[in-house]
């Protein structure tokens, strides 16, 4: 994957400057989750590919910095957005980098225009596209500036919620969308940008629906798939880590869902289920509250029951390290939510498992639960991450 890097105004989409010496330490995207990183901006008068407006392309939350891919002009993944800038007396500045969904992480829902959004028994991604219409692209108070995002609403209409979101709650918008996520049946959300002409602009869009990413047809293979081993040695994988994970908040047993529906009085409810393994496994506890704004034990038993099949099996992620430079690519051939398939290890010709650590080999289909890459490499390793393995 050969990418380029464009700096353009944060307001308007704007474009303020290619930088051809700009690079990251790794660019990392999460599903439905902001991520981080570090930037590097050569700045030297004497350098003909540093940009002269560097202070302007620099500036932070006044920027966004664009990966496009060479071959599709496609941004690659939710962009980044400056954090800060550190100046030295050496010729480079160091910026620190948000992906796209950060920026909801800055927005508070609620303003002094309206405190208050009540949605009764509303469909759910409409509840979430109010909340981006509402509290990231408009502006809370005169003088300062939205985000120009616009929303895609992917699929049929979700479940309808009622939901009560207040100023003085000092909820974040990404804090209330992933409170719609985490309910069963919830939303899904990404961010994408969209290259627009006349005048030339790239603008993000947040996708939301109930299932984000690409649909497989009953009775075929996704069109990616992940491989290693088999019955003869080779494939695109270079190397694994499936990772079991039963630690603090990643595998429970039995979880309780709790709210606290007025000043003295709460309400929980509780899942358990039993693991079906041999030997048998001890008692796992979980307890957590999903959502200050939940009056209801119904809510609750919806949260409790989309935690506790996340949980019982612990958190289970397969990490690959795949050929770079080649299909598939990351925000090319493959995205965020999308279903892929993986093949790792089996027995050979001989009989001999090909991974010994996966006894057997595993394969299946599941979905990208993110991905990181250093484009800055001449033959970069793509690591795309998989999740319900």
């Amino acid at each position: 994957m050969s990418i380029y890097w464009k700096a353009v105004e944060a307001v308007t989409g704007y474009p303020i400057a290619d930088l051809p010496n700009f690079k990251v330490d790794t660019l990392r995207e999460s599903f439905m989750r902001a991520e981080t990183c570090t930037g590097t901006m050569t700045i030297s008068p004497a350098d003909p590919l540093a940009p002269e407006n560097w202070v302007a392309a620099s500036d932070p939350f006044c920027v966004a910095l664009l990966p496009i891919d060479d071959n599709t002009q496609a941004v690659v993944g939710s962009g980044l957005y400056i954090n800060g800038r550190a100046r030295t007396q050496g010729d480079t500045v160091t910026l620190p980098l948000v992906t796209g969904l950060g920026y909801l992480d800055r927005r508070q829902t609620g303003t002094p225009a309206n405190p208050t959004y009540a949605p009764a028994n509303v469909d759910q991604n409409t509840v979430a596209s109010q909340l981006i219409a509402l509290y990231v692209a408009a502006a809370s108070a005169v003088g300062l500036n939205g985000m120009p995002v616009s929303t895609s609403i992917v699929g049929a209409a979700g479940t309808v919620r009622t939901r009560t979101y207040l100023k003085t709650d000092r909820k974040t918008v990404l804090a209330n969308l992933l409170e719609l996520a985490g309910i069963n049946g919830g939303i899904e959300f990404k961010m994408t940008w969209q290259h627009l002409t006349s005048p030339e602009r790239w603008l993000p869009v947040i996708s939301i629906g109930s299932l984000i990413g690409n649909p497989v047809t009953a009775g075929l293979n996704p069109a990616v798939t992940f491989d290693l081993g088999g019955t003869a040695a080779g494939g695109n994988i270079v190397d694994f880590a499936y990772i079991e994970d039963f630690s603090d908040t990643k595998g429970a047993n039995y979880v309780t869902a709790w709210s606290l529906t007025d000043a003295t009085t709460g309400a929980n409810l509780e899942q358990a289920q039993a693991y079906t393994g041999n030997p048998r496994q001890l008692e796992l506890d979980f307890a957590w509250n999903p959502s200050t704004s939940i009056t209801t034990t119904a809510d609750l038993l919806v949260h409790a029951q989309q935690q506790l099949p996340l949980m019982q099996k612990g958190t289970r992620s397969l990490v690959l390290s795949v050929k770079g430079n080649q299909f598939p690519q990351p925000g090319v051939d493959y995205d965020l939510g999308d279903v892929v398939r993986y093949q790792i290890g089996g027995k050979n010709q001989e009989g001999r498992d090909t991974v010994p650590s996966v006894p057997g080999g595993i394969s299946g289909n599941t979905r990208v639960l993110g991905w990181q890459l250093n484009p800055s490499d001449a033959s970069p390793i793509t690591t795309p991450i998989l999740g319900g393995v």
